[in-house]
């Protein structure tokens, strides 16, 4: 499949190392405000310049997975089998799926990811600008912090 990982990550993060079976792209980005939403937010949004500059014409889907989530290749296939046009399957990383679905580990469309606008509303969690997203049955995943 046509896939890249695309991954925000903070200065001096340490992202566990392991192959995922596609291509991997980490965007370092010091934070400039104090609010950590308006951080994330610019950050995904560098991650998906760089995605529309330089890796859309090559990779027609992208898998968004944060630096801190731990997931396996078939967890990945997985992700990919439940996504339907206009939708955003996710992985479930929390201990809980109370609240809103988190999107630290989804798949999407490339095309639909270039829709995001990530700075409208730059406070607002990243999860709430994603296309439909929903958690697919049966896949967990998890958040280490290194």
């Amino acid at each position: 499949m046509d896939a890249v990982i695309l991954t925000p990550v903070a200065p001096g993060t340490i992202v566990p190392p392991v192959d995922l079976g596609f291509p991997r792209v980490f965007s370092e980005c010091a934070g400039v405000d104090m609010a950590r939403e308006i951080n994330i937010n610019i950050n995904r949004d560098r991650l998906q310049s760089i995605y529309r500059t330089k890796l859309a014409r090559k990779y027609k889907f992208v898998y968004l997975i944060d630096s801190d989530v731990v997931v396996t290749h078939d967890d990945l296939d997985k992700l990919a089998a439940a996504w339907k046009q206009g939708s955003t399957p996710c992985i479930l990383t929390k201990e809980s799926d109370q609240g809103h679905v988190v999107c630290s580990c989804c798949f999407m469309l490339g095309v639909d990811y270039l829709r995001v606008d990530y700075m409208s509303i730059p406070r607002q969690c990243q999860c709430y600008k994603l296309p439909a997203p929903f958690y697919v049955d049966g896949l967990k995943g998890k958040e280490v912090k290194l």
